[in-house]
């Protein structure tokens, strides 16, 4: 079983894969990033308080917010210690064996929370610059006299700041155009995050500006003539910032379902290329299967012969389409191996060893009309 210390070092060791310490002032965005962080975290971490599959975020979203999350709408309430194993135990052993069990998972329960807030703490100290954490730090328990939820809010009230630059490099994402393969709704989340930022720092928010931006970038970008003329039919009163937001989101997830299905098509196409070609193989192996076999069926009179001392090109020819046949029955296998590995026999008639059966040997006089021209037996040697 875990103890605190386990867990706390086990939530501080993901603290630094997943949240680098900040270098300088702490903004707002910082501020933003670290939330984020702690709440991936405190979710890999599974307990039954609160919405369950939220795991200990309750720890950092606040507690309005969270219920609106959670299963149930519940509430995430750090539990106390279940204290000693109580003395009035049932004197049944069954019920005595379920009593301790439920006490060792309270035990459990507690000791994890706990541990869940002490790693908390510690990466907030790594991550934090140490003077944004002055007004809050007591020189005695340092920060564990304080919740979570009360760190962060000192945090974004006093601790975070956004200065001249900030904001020049905030405002410079806000105005940057959206990308066509985006999603808007996307695009439209990170706006709303950069917006949050420079309202903190005394900057309304614009949605008229920035709908006039998104606008343009999708009028010159030529892709979307026919919905931008669409949205400016629309009345007036309709044409807010609101309204484009999911009116365009629709539109794109329809482009990019039917661009979705061009480039499934194509892949389909590509396929049945590729079966036409292998038919076009098929014949050619199959023709040349013929040809061999009709060459070969003239093995047993003179013009084959003559036809193999005469013209060299022609051997050629049979030695590439045996070659090619050997490929494609080494496919199949099994057949032509047992084939191959069939141990050879002494014939008893002509004493040759091959795999020629017996009863077929040409030394055998019923044999004799299929003896090829100019064989000579072996008898008279």
């Amino acid at each position: 079983m875990k103890t605190i210390l386990d867990t706390c070092e086990t939530v501080v060791a993901m603290g630094e894969r997943l949240i680098p310490a900040i270098d300088g002032n702490f903004t707002q965005e910082d501020y933003d990033n670290l939330c984020k962080g702690l709440c991936q975290i405190a979710t890999k971490i599974p307990t039954t308080i609160g919405g369950k599959t939220l795991g200990h975020a309750g720890l950092i979203i606040p507690e309005r917010e969270y219920r609106t999350r959670s299963e149930g709408g519940t509430n995430f309430v750090i539990p106390t210690h279940p204290g000693a194993v109580p003395e009035n135990l049932s004197a049944d052993s069954i019920e005595r064996e379920r009593q301790f069990a439920e006490h060792k998972f309270l035990t459990q329960e507690y000791e994890t929370c706990i541990g869940v807030e002490m790693g908390m703490r510690e990466i907030i100290k790594r991550v934090v610059p140490e003077y944004h954490l002055a007004g809050i730090t007591d020189k005695y328990s340092d920060l564990s006299h304080k919740t979570i939820h009360e760190i962060l809010a000192f945090l974004e009230v006093e601790g975070a700041e956004v200065d001249d630059q900030d904001v020049e490099a905030l405002s410079d994402k806000l105005a940057k155009p959206i990308e066509m393969e985006i999603s808007p709704a996307v695009y439209f989340k990170q706006g709303d995050e950069i917006e949050d930022q420079l309202y903190k720092a005394g900057i309304p928010r614009q949605p008229v500006l920035r709908l006039a931006r998104v606008i343009a970038t999708y009028q010159n970008s030529g892709e979307y003539d026919i919905e931008i003329n669409e949205w400016k039919m629309k009345p007036a009163v309709e044409r807010t910032f609101a309204n484009f937001r999911p009116w365009i989101q629709k539109k794109w997830a329809s482009k990019n379902s039917k661009n979705h299905t061009n480039k499934k098509t194509a892949k389909f196409a590509l396929s049945n290329n590729a079966i036409e070609q292998a038919k076009e193989q098929q014949a050619e192996e199959a023709a040349l299967m013929n040809e061999l076999a009709s060459l070969m069926s003239d093995k047993s009179n003179e013009k084959f012969e003559k036809y193999m001392v005469e013209t060299t090109s022609a051997l050629t020819a049979v030695t590439k389409a045996l070659e090619k046949l050997s490929t494609n029955n080494n496919r199949n296998g099994n057949q032509n191996r047992n084939n191959q590995n069939r141990e050879k026999t002494t014939c008893p008639h002509c004493k040759a060893e091959g795999l020629h059966k017996a009863d077929d040997c040409w030394e055998l006089d019923k044999n004799a009309t299929k003896r090829p021209a100019g064989w000579k037996s072996k008898k008279s040697t």
